[in-house]
């Protein structure tokens, strides 16, 4: 989403201030939902383009808004946050 977002010339500036995006990982990121993917047996169809983000501003990941947004959208994502955070 955010490398077409990016490369269609829209802001995204919503997502870095929100601590969503975080333009210097997004490759990184991208790799490791893609084993996360893989890891729950699902196919991954999505290759990732290469995008140029020198122009966003550096933003920073905020894992506590993170989890709490999964946490609403998940169900399953939830109990296994759950399941971590306890053992």
């Amino acid at each position: 989403m955010f490398v077409g977002a990016i490369k269609k010339g829209i802001s995204v500036e919503g997502y870095l201030k929100g601590g969503l995006l975080e333009p210097k990982t997004l490759y990184s990121r991208h790799a490791e939902l893609v084993t996360e993917m893989h890891m729950r047996g699902y196919n991954h169809r999505s290759p990732l383009l290469a995008v140029d983000t020198s122009h966003l501003s550096c933003g920073k990941i905020n894992t506590v808004h993170n989890i709490a947004d999964l946490r609403k959208r998940c169900q399953q994502c939830a109990k296994r946050i759950d399941r971590h955070e306890a053992g």
